[in-house]
């Protein structure tokens, strides 16, 4: 965008909006906070010793990261669990990343699922559009489904638990293979 209007237009058309905006920020702050306090318990360990505002800004750091780099929403995850690592494990930190980060997917699947149901309900659209949402929706669901599943069976490691009992990898892999069960057992608990 920057490139394309430069800074003087994205400049002048936030002026334009004038104390307009002021709301919008607003709201999405509040938004932010309650995704923070969403994280917060999804917490375990040590790890539930952090402040309120400085996982409020851990979670903005890695939602900056996720938006300024093309790391399609998993590098802040990345940087969301070592901000808070130091305070705990990073096997408490990882799990509650990826615990908050499925129950994020799961909150949003549900609003879809509300909002097709009552397109396909009430809104005349063609039956080729319907069973494309149909089948789209079921397919996304399918996948939330399956990796909350993975994750509540402790299977996230398994392929490196595999792969590490038939000495592939080395001890770098190995050790991997040892912090993702521990993970694994996060989520069991969970």
């Amino acid at each position: 965008m920057l490139h394309t209007v430069g800074i003087g237009g994205v400049w002048r058309e936030m002026e334009s909006m004038r104390w307009g905006l002021i709301p919008f920020v607003l709201l999405e702050g509040i938004g932010e906070v309650m995704h923070a306090e969403g994280w917060r318990r999804c917490l375990s360990g040590d790890i539930c010793s952090i402040s309120r505002g400085r996982l409020f800004w851990c979670r903005l750091a890695g939602y900056s990261f996720n938006y300024f780099t093309p790391t399609a929403a998993m590098g802040g995850e990345v940087v969301r669990a070592s901000l808070i690592a130091d305070l705990g494990s990073s096997v408490e930190a990882a799990s509650s990343v990826l615990i908050d980060k499925a129950c994020y997917a799961t909150a949003h699947l549900t609003w879809v699922l509300a909002g097709v149901f009552l397109i396909v309900g009430y809104a005349k659209i063609p039956a080729a559009w319907r069973d494309t949402m149909l089948a789209s929706c079921a397919l996304v669901s399918l996948g939330i489904l399956s990796f909350i599943l993975i994750q509540k069976n402790g299977k996230v490691g398994s392929i490196l638990r595999w792969l590490a009992s038939r000495n592939i990898g080395g001890q770098h892999l190995s050790k991997l293979s040892n912090s993702t069960s521990l993970v694994d057992d996060s989520f069991r608990e969970f």
